[in-house]
């Protein structure tokens, strides 16, 4: 529908409050290059827009795959 392929599902049942998640600490892989998140407080409940911006400046992470 957006025009995205999708290469890895990442689905983890954890508490958002939580930072030290083994698959939420996945995503500073150098190879993602995009990331889309359904509902961005199930991604990380505070501090989301900090998440967001070292994303961008230590890894270059497309900002049109965060759906916010």
């Amino acid at each position: 529908k957006h025009g995205y392929s999708m290469m890895r599902l990442v689905s983890e049942v954890g508490s958002a409050l939580n930072g030290h998640r083994r698959k939420f600490l996945g995503v500073k892989d150098p190879n993602v290059t995009t990331i889309l998140v359904e509902h961005r407080d199930r991604f990380c409940r505070f501090g989301a827009d900090y998440v967001r911006q070292h994303l961008v400046l230590s890894q270059e992470v497309s900002l049109s795959g965060w759906l916010w």
